[in-house]
């Protein structure tokens, strides 16, 4: 069942499961919970224990080459 599917931003548009984010990165949902917990890429949103993202902020990340944030030391990303 995928009911967090549904689940809308503000502005009335779909937010992004870890699923869909892993896909859109081509990377592992893993490696997105470990990015998460160091800070390396924009806040989720928390819905109990699901993170959702917004499609426009993940936009605006990738855009701008995926600086993670260590120390306040803006660096590029390593691939996924």
């Amino acid at each position: 069942m995928t009911f967090h599917s549904n689940i809308n931003n503000k502005a009335g548009g779909q937010l992004l499961t870890i699923e869909e984010l892993a896909e859109r990165l081509n990377c592992s949902k893993s490696t997105i919970y470990g990015r998460v917990k160091e800070q390396r890429m924009p806040e989720p949103l928390r819905f109990g224990n699901g993170l959702r993202w917004r499609p426009e902020q993940i936009n605006e990340w990738i855009a701008a080459g995926m600086p993670e944030r260590i120390n306040d030391d803006p660096t590029i990303m390593e691939d996924c």
